[in-house]
């Protein structure tokens, strides 16, 4: 009798902790709702300049070196690298979109082989 009402406790118990967290798909969902409120919201007033172009530099990166294409930014050890095209008007998603569907072909590669994203990532 002992033995039934201690695992019908532990039934209870994990029952009610797993109704407590959330499910993965909610979790995508989460980050794809952020994802799309920081690529849609409004942008930030320009705190750097260059010859050609005014951009907003976030805290504690530090832009290094620019040319008329590229401009160099640090964080920390991190280099970014943040490319010009002048050919792209500033409301172009190109580039974007191409990195979403690059994103995606890495996504399928990494299922079709059954690696992690991060390892397909690195590759």
């Amino acid at each position: 009798m002992l033995r039934k009402l201690q695992v019908i406790q532990l039934l209870l118990f994990v029952f009610l902790l797993s109704a407590c967290t959330s499910s993965l798909q909610d979790k995508q969902q989460d980050v794809k709702e952020l994802l799309e409120s920081s690529v849609t919201a409004e942008s930030e007033k320009p705190n750097k300049e260059t010859d050609d172009i005014r951009f907003y530099l976030p805290f504690a990166m530090k832009m290094n070196e620019s040319d008329a294409n590229n401009i160099l930014v640090t964080k920390g050890d991190q280099i970014f690298i943040l490319f010009i095209n002048k050919n792209e008007k500033e409301d172009s998603r190109v580039v974007y979109e191409s990195m979403l569907k690059e994103a995606n072909s890495y996504r399928a590669s990494a299922k079709i082989k059954n690696i992690p994203l991060s390892e397909a990532l690195e590759n």
